[in-house]
């Protein structure tokens, strides 16, 4: 885009060359400051105040006051180099100069700013203690060469566990045991991937989504159900009070990913779970229903659990902690030569009412999967705590049925 100049725009030129030479070469690019000079100065002023002679429509940057569109780090400030602002004055840069010359002219653009303030390694670095903590940012695949995951969200819990989901669609990424997150990301908005700290110990082999509709035909007579179509889960708040937790609501959508409908609000707590002498990861639910159902047509929210081959005995009842009654049910799957899984799901039965919540083990081709009522007008809740063994054996299994069993 073409900017009319102030007749002193021949004055910049003149003195361009001078003060290119007077400033200190940028990393990687001795000629950043000419290139500044030349390509940059006419809006954002030499001294990159924002001030140049061009006439726009609007201010340019003012770089002195650290004012960057996208973020102050040399990557982002190179992608805006390279491909402009739409709808603006700053054009692109893609061909008009080398991967290099923008490297070096964004690292340049840094400097004229406010100082960068220093962090020692020690800052870097974020601890749990006797509270949980939730971070947002970049988080780095857990494939190796895989892409990043631009929005992402870590819960760390005082009982030493990471949780890490995908926050497009709330999905549990994967669980880490140890130290909990460095993060270099606040020295740059929109800059470096959280680096997580431990080390997983759980990560979902096939992610899929794990909520969709099912509608229930005639179920107080025969209990059949058809699947329907997957569900979207959409981010709405985290707390860390009273403990660490993250809000989403389930909703269908369109193709074009737009909301149609909300089923229900869910409020998902992860923490540590306990089997006998295992050690796990728990995920406690608490399901409200949202807006309307349809009339004489039962309506179910169902969670899929995956494939899991064997049950550990049938559904037990046990008295909780509260006093209350719980149903507890535990599938076992082998998803190596020589570990396993466990899965216990707990559900409270409501003294004068029927269960709002149900588990339906390889009903439809879904595998274990837990059907929430949406008929039901109160909060319904459940738990599901996952353990990981090594190393899986005949006995192993063995002992887990005679330990659910008792």
């Amino acid at each position: 885009m073409a900017c009319p100049r102030r007749s002193s725009w021949t004055l910049v030129l003149l003195l361009a060359p001078a003060l290119a030479a007077q400033a200190a070469p940028a990393g990687g690019g001795a000629d950043a400051p000419a290139l500044f000079a030349t390509n940059c100065a006419k809006c954002h002023g030499l001294d990159g105040s924002g001030t140049g002679p061009a006439v726009l429509d609007r201010p340019a940057r003012n770089f002195k006051e650290g004012g960057f569109s996208f973020g102050n780090t040399p990557e982002t400030i190179a992608r805006t180099i390279a491909f402009g602002i739409p709808g603006s004055p700053m054009p692109t840069f893609e061909h008009a100069m080398s991967d290099e010359q923008r490297r070096a002219l964004a690292e340049y653009v840094v400097t004229l700013g406010p100082p960068v303030k220093e962090v020692s390694e020690a800052e870097t670095l974020m601890h749990v203690t006797d509270r949980p903590l939730v971070v947002r940012g970049i988080l780095p695949s857990l494939a190796e060469g895989g892409h990043n995951i631009p929005r992402g969200l870590l819960i760390g819990t005082p009982d030493g566990l990471t949780f890490e989901y995908a926050a497009d669609d709330v999905r549990l990424l994967a669980v880490r045991q140890g130290d909990f997150v460095k993060r270099t990301d606040w020295g740059g908005r929109g800059g470096t991937p959280l680096e997580p700290l431990g080390r997983v110990v759980w990560s979902e082999a096939a992610p899929q989504p794990p909520w969709c509709d099912a509608v229930a035909n005639s179920f107080a007579d025969s209990g059949d159900w058809a699947v329907g179509r997957p569900l979207s889960a959409r981010l709405l708040a985290t707390s860390c009070e009273p403990a660490a937790s993250v809000s989403y609501a389930v909703a269908s959508t369109d193709a074009d990913g737009a909301m149609l409908r909300a089923h229900a609000l869910v409020t998902e707590t992860p923490g540590a779970a306990q089997l006998g002498e295992h050690a796990g990861f728990a995920r406690r639910f608490r399901l409200s229903r949202i807006g309307p159902l349809t009339p004489g047509r039962p309506e179910f929210v169902t969670l899929r659990l995956g494939e899991w081959s064997d049950a550990l005995g049938e559904p037990r009842e046990l008295a909780g902690a509260d006093g209350q009654r719980h149903s507890e049910t535990c599938w076992a799957r082998a998803t190596g030569p020589d570990t396993g899984e466990v899965l216990r799901i707990t559900i409270p039965l409501p003294a004068d009412a029927p269960a709002a919540v149900t588990v339906e083990p390889k009903r439809a081709g879904l595998g274990a999967s837990v059907n929430l009522q949406r008929g039901h007008d109160e909060a319904v809740e459940f738990e599901l705590d996952t353990f990981v063994l090594s190393p899986w054996t005949a006995d192993v299994l063995a002992g887990l049925r005679q330990q659910v069993g008792q």
